[in-house]
């Protein structure tokens, strides 16, 4: 299986830090990561994934490195197999932000 060019992972990996960076300045670093069993199931499903490169635990598709993507809160699988956040984790931070906001 063909592996992503750096500079495809470069273009990549800038998209998703800039939607970190607004994510932690709104949330002030608070929910920046998924529950512990978001991840498994988040690394399970990459697993079982015919685009999982096991011997670098990287995405063919996206060239990330699953133990890292599947942690954050904000990633996704560009293969709609994960999405970026389950509404209840979704729900809890925009409550936070509310409080925030109101206090």
């Amino acid at each position: 299986m063909e592996r992503k060019s750096f500079g495809e992972k470069a273009t990549n990996l800038a998209k998703f830090s800039w939607d970190l960076i607004k994510h932690i300045y709104t949330t002030q670093g608070q929910e920046l990561f998924v529950s512990d069993e978001v991840f498994d199931e988040r690394v399970s499903t990459c697993h079982s994934c015919d685009k999982f490169i096991k011997e670098h635990e990287e995405c063919a598709e996206c060239g990330c490195f699953i133990p890292n993507k599947a942690r954050i809160i904000l990633d996704s699988c560009p293969l709609d197999k994960w999405g970026e956040i389950p509404e209840e984790v979704w729900q809890n931070t925009l409550e936070k932000i509310e409080d925030n906001m109101n206090s």
